[in-house]
């Protein structure tokens, strides 16, 4: 006799639309057969561009967080900045501050969360601090995003720490955050600092998976500020502390940085 199942209750058609008689047993060597699904590259083709961000890091999350990727240890990139022309034209990278320079500031403070430090620059040949090497820019005057491409095309594939050389009064408590912050949200294109509704995107952590897109809205000379790309990422609170993300573009700075030191 036959076991009582609850789908037994059903219509007919609906307990089993094809009788067991007909159907087809695989035989053991046969593949199975699947409907076709559309690939990773057909979806995103239709997604505009934040979407992209968001299909391509949620589904390789769960495989990063079971990989090395989980621990990934970034590149910390040191934006030299542009001509410093409200500065006389001098090179920020080498003002010195109570006896340091800002690019000696800037090293301290990327290298304890860094595999290797580079220097971007779309002037300069070499770097105040000996064993950083100089990346230079492919895209001259097009600011800090080109300076990201630079770091992007230099060493591909990795996550980039990026760092304007005048936040040197940042604290390192901040860097750490950060970091932390990385691991936790594998899902994230950038990670940023935010005080007082704020984001810093030249103290940030920024993902290989924009690389692409900073390449070609460049090249196409579309607008796309770091601003925008601080849109796309996950921002971290931060206390709020006067001055501690405010740069050198005036002698005035410059005033206010010897004052901190003291």
């Amino acid at each position: 006799m036959a076991r009582w199942s609850p789908l037994d209750r059903r219509e007919p058609f609906e307990r089993d639309p094809v009788p067991r008689s007909r159907r087809r047993r695989a035989s053991p060597g046969a593949p199975c057969r699947r409907e076709p699904q559309p690939d990773a590259a057909c979806v995103r083709g239709r997604l505009g561009f934040r979407d992209q961000l968001a299909f391509q890091y949620r589904v390789g999350a769960l495989g990063r967080l079971r990989s090395p990727m989980s621990n990934e240890i970034p590149i910390g990139a040191i934006l030299c900045g542009g001509e410093a022309k409200r500065l006389g034209g001098i090179d920020k990278a080498a003002i010195e501050i109570d006896g340091a320079t800002l690019a000696s500031r800037a090293v301290d403070l990327l290298r304890p969360h860094c595999e290797e430090l580079i220097a971007l620059t779309g002037r300069r040949e070499s770097f105040p601090v000996d064993g950083v090497p100089v990346v230079r820019d492919r895209f001259p005057g097009r600011g800090p995003l080109s300076g990201l491409d630079a770091a992007f095309r230099s060493r591909p594939g990795r996550t980039i720490f990026l760092l304007a050389v005048d936040l040197c009064a940042v604290p390192v408590s901040v860097a750490s955050r950060l970091i932390d912050a990385l691991r936790e949200r594998p899902d994230a294109p950038a990670i940023l600092p935010r005080t007082q509704a704020l984001v810093q995107p030249v103290f940030a952590l920024y993902r290989p998976g924009l690389a692409d897109e900073v390449e070609s809205r460049i090249e196409a000379g579309r607008p796309l500020s770091m601003r925008e790309l601080a849109e796309l990422g996950h921002a971290v609170d931060v206390p709020y502390q006067p001055g501690v993300f405010a740069g050198v573009n005036l002698p005035e700075d410059l005033a206010r940085l010897s004052h901190r030191g003291k």
